[in-house]
């Protein structure tokens, strides 16, 4: 048996005091008087201090001293140390990746994984010890070993989904860690894309069982967003959307681009089942801001069908040119609308660039 707070035992203490209380001699006072006849020992009075007469407690101090006791123990909190029968520890890793989020699991995937893990902490043996991982694109230990089942609930009730991917095989090699030199240890994975058979094969003295939540469910995602400028024209942008359809059937729904909340594109996209699709949409634009776009349609899960982009504001090139007086050059770069030119001869060139992005030497080896 140990105790979860040792310190508390010093409340034990007490009962010795109490009965140092009980035992300590009355202190008498000297008095001169003129006849002891009409003095009595009091009632009760013991008639010597013998260790045997000090021992005998009144039942207001055997009430006194099992309170101390009882207080004692209970802020100690004493546990029993047991091991499980079939495992020594359990590692408990759950998929905290965007996927998660859909909602075919009501009241979605990850609430139902949060819901299975807290049965298996439920059925964990007395004293068997365990740890909570969050699979995210980087493991990290969401509760650390204990054999208190309310720490391991806690540490679930902080868990959060997230926007991300999860690296499933970087949280099993975690577990792994955690097995080492514990005996027979057992993962739990909580995930809605692994199965026995896409799941790393663990180390030996580690079984893995995983607990898949929610299925093949209708979804549309954009998978990528990238916005390329027109360098021939200041304004002239191309913003490129790859689109999934990870669905069994075929889905039309409109596609929305806005720049700083202003729509600046919309159309209607049909995507087959089980198909990606990229589309180019061109704008005309001289500033900056952020552009969003919307797949407007109803699917499991709602985080994938928006994206956003930032269009950096337009940046004028500064450019030293060192020429002996070549028009032709001098020319080209000044047609260009996001270029500043400034041309001097090579004698008053000093090296220095000074503020300029970029210097051109012309004819000079």
């Amino acid at each position: 048996m140990t105790f979860a707070n040792p310190l508390a035992l010093l409340f034990l203490l007490g009962v010795p005091l109490l009965l140092l209380l009980y035992t300590v001699r009355r202190r008498r006072l000297e008095a001169t008087v003129s006849s002891l006849l009409l003095w009595r020992l009091p009632a009760g009075e013991p008639q010597g201090r013998t260790l045997f007469r000090r021992l005998r407690l009144p039942l207001i101090l055997l009430i006194q001293i099992l309170l101390v006791t009882a207080l004692a123990l209970a802020l100690a909190r004493p546990r029993l140390l047991a091991r499980s029968a079939g495992f020594g520890r359990a590692v408990l890793i759950v998929d905290t990746s965007a996927s998660m989020q859909a909602t075919d699991e009501r009241p979605s995937r990850f609430a139902r994984a949060v819901s299975e893990a807290r049965a298996v902490i439920d059925r964990l043996a007395l004293g068997e010890e365990a740890i909570l991982v969050a699979a995210g694109p980087r493991p990290t230990v969401a509760a650390p070993l204990t054999r208190e089942a309310s720490e391991l609930k806690a540490g679930l009730a902080r868990l959060r989904p997230q926007d991300g991917g999860a690296d499933l095989a970087a949280a099993l090699r975690l577990a792994a860690a955690f097995a080492e030199g514990a005996g027979q240890t057992e993962v739990h994975l909580f995930t809605d894309r692994a199965t026995a058979q896409t799941v790393p094969p663990p180390p030996k003295g580690v079984q893995v069982r995983v607990h898949t939540v929610g299925g093949p469910a209708s979804n549309v995602a954009i998978t990528g967003l990238t916005l390329r400028k027109n360098y021939y024209s200041g304004a002239q942008h191309e913003l490129f959307v790859a689109l999934a359809n990870t669905g069994q059937q075929t889905t039309t729904f409109p596609l929305t681009v806005t720049l700083e909340g202003v729509r600046i594109s919309r159309q209607q996209v049909m995507l087959p089942p089980e198909t990606r699709r990229a589309l180019i949409v061109p704008f005309s634009h001289r500033g900056g801001g952020v552009l969003e776009v919307t797949a407007e349609v109803a699917d499991a899960l709602a985080v994938d069908n928006r994206a956003w982009a930032l269009l950096p504001p337009p940046h004028t090139l500064r450019v030293l040119l060192v020429t002996p007086g070549n028009l032709f050059l001098e020319q080209a770069l000044r047609s260009d609308p996001q270029v500043e030119l400034t041309a001097v001869p090579l004698p008053l060139f000093s090296g220095d660039p000074g503020e300029h992005d970029v210097v051109v030497l012309d004819g000079v080896a």
